[in-house]
């Protein structure tokens, strides 16, 4: 009565969350590493397979997209305008999200937050964000110890990112900022 229904059938392979404990991901900064370039590495195949025609954010228009009314927050304003293409977004990309088979992603699931015309910056900020608060336990520790710290996961995770925006030619500045 509620129309067609579509049956998948199992897929093979384990979330990545899963695959590496916890305590080796905040032990081991190589590992860490390893783990967040794995996801990095699908996005970026899956934008640049995907991606749309660039668009110009002005300043004013990239701070209305990252102003919260709720929460009565609204970033600084950037500098200048901000280039960036449209990508398909899955909205909900993190370690959980991920399935690995033999250390590469088979699949990506649960796309219920997916867009058509996203963000090059969501999908893979997301992932390091949830990676890290996966990795410590929760987001306050995981930003402080893998992005604002000096330590060795912040070295991590700011060179994985740096060669991220090298390779889909996007300015760490605007990574920064969204």
């Amino acid at each position: 009565r509620l129309g067609p229904t579509l049956v998948e059938p199992p897929i093979r392979g384990t979330p990545i969350a899963e695959t590496v404990d916890r305590r080796t991901l905040r032990s081991d900064p190589e590992t860490f590493g390893r783990v967040l370039e794995t996801g990095l590495e699908w996005v970026r195949t899956f934008q640049a397979a995907y991606a749309g025609a660039s668009r110009t954010r002005s300043p004013i228009d990239a701070r209305r997209e990252l102003t919260l009314e709720q929460l009565a927050f609204s970033p600084p304003e950037p500098p200048g305008p901000l280039e960036l293409v449209t990508v398909p977004q899955h909205g909900d990309y993190h370690p959980g999200n991920l399935v690995v088979d033999d250390g590469s992603v088979e699949r990506v699931i649960d796309w219920e937050y997916a867009v058509l015309e996203g963000n090059p910056v969501a999908d893979p900020g997301f992932y390091a964000l949830k990676l890290a608060e996966y990795a410590f336990g929760d987001f306050e520790r995981g930003v402080e110890a893998a992005f604002l710290g000096p330590s060795e996961h912040a070295a991590v995770v700011s060179d994985r990112l740096a060669d991220h925006c090298e390779r889909v030619e996007i300015p760490p500045s605007t990574f920064s900022y969204y």
